[in-house]
């Protein structure tokens, strides 16, 4: 999987945001579907918060939409393994 972060400027101190972009082989079960080896490839932004020199608290958004029509995966399937 390979990742790369982007740094929006955005750090109003104590929040920093960061657009991240991810890319990777589908190699293993993943969204209830058995590995394809696809290459698949998705946006998310990550929001930290920081108290000193610390993250204290981290929240995550992806496109897990995205994601399930890049491996064919079911409408309702389930990021944990069934």
């Amino acid at each position: 999987m390979h990742l790369m972060c982007q740094y929006l400027g955005i750090r109003k101190m104590p929040l920093i945001i960061l657009r991240m972009t991810f890319k990777g082989i589908h190699k293993g079960r993943f969204f209830d579907t058995d590995a394809t080896g696809r290459e698949i490839a998705w946006a998310g932004a990550a929001f930290f918060r920081t108290e000193g020199d610390k993250i204290i608290e981290l929240w995550v958004l992806g496109d897990i939409d995205g994601v399930k029509r890049q491996l064919g995966a079911p409408a309702g399937a389930s990021f944990l393994p069934s």
